[in-house]
C-alpha cells in the first residue's frame, strides 16, 4: 500500500495543506507548532477511524472554525483508491472513491498504516489495556470483520453488568436474560481470543 496524497482543511492548526509523496521515504521537516504531527494524526485517522490522541471530533477542528474536512489518496493491490472525512457540527460525512459510508467501522481497514509515536511505551510500561487497545486496532486493520464482532462483545457485556448491577441492588431481573447475555459473551470473546492469538 503506497499513499500518494494528502489534503486537510482546518484540521487542528492545520488551515489548509496540500501534501503529495513519493513511493519511497518521505520526511516531514518544519519548526515547531507548524503542523507536523496534526498531518500524521489526520493520515493515521483513516487508518484507526479517529484520532490516535485523546479527544472528541471537535477538539480536531481548528479553532473559530465550524468543521474541518481530510482526504487521503492511496494504490493497494486493487488500484488508486481515495478516502474522504469531514466534520461539521454534529454532522461526519465519510466517503470512499466517492460513495458514503455510514458506519466509521466500515472505513477501517481500507488504509493501512504503522504508527509509533511516544505514547507507544505505554505498551511496554502500561498495564494490560492499553496492550488490549493496541491489539484491537491492528487487527482491525488486518480483519475489518473484527470490528463488528468487538462491538457485540461490548453491548453484551454492557447488558449483562446492567443486569448484575440490578440484581445487586436487589431490583427485578430476568435470570433467563442474564443467562442469554453472559452466552453471547462467551461467545463473542472466543472469536476475539482466536484473532488475538492469530495476529499475535
Amino acid at each position: 500500500m503506497i499513499i500518494k496524497s494528502f489534503r486537510a482543511a482546518n484540521f487542528r492548526n492545520i488551515k489548509e495543506c496540500n501534501l503529495e509523496f513519493d513511493e519511497n521515504v518521505n520526511l516531514l521537516l518544519g519548526e515547531n507548532a507548524q503542523g507536523k504531527t496534526n498531518a500524521v494524526e489526520g493520515i493515521y485517522l483513516f487508518a484507526r477511524g479517529k484520532s490516535f490522541r485523546r479527544g472528541d471530533d471537535k477538539d480536531l477542528i481548528r479553532f473559530g472554525e465550524e468543521g474541518f474536512s481530510l482526504s487521503v489518496e492511496y494504490e493497494d493491490k486493487n488500484g488508486k483508491n481515495k478516502l474522504e472525512y469531514a466534520v461539521f457540527g454534529r454532522e461526519r460525512r465519510r466517503k470512499k472513491n466517492g460513495y458514503r459510508i455510514t458506519k466509521a467501522g466500515d472505513m477501517i481497514g481500507n488504509f493501512k498504516a504503522v504508527l509509533f509515536c511516544p505514547d507507544d511505551l505505554d505498551l511496554v510500561k502500561g498495564g494490560p489495556e492499553e496492550r488490549r487497545e493496541f491489539l484491537n486496532v491492528a487487527i482491525a486493520q488486518c480483519y475489518p470483520h473484527y470490528v463488528s464482532v468487538y462491538y457485540n462483545y461490548k453491548k453484551a457485556l454492557e447488558n449483562r453488568n446492567a443486569l448484575l448491577k440490578n440484581a445487586s441492588k436487589g431490583l427485578y431481573f430476568d435470570e433467563s436474560e442474564l443467562i442469554a447475555w453472559s452466552s453471547y459473551i462467551a461467545e463473542y470473546a472466543s472469536y476475539i481470543y482466536e484473532y488475538r492469538r492469530d495476529y499475535v
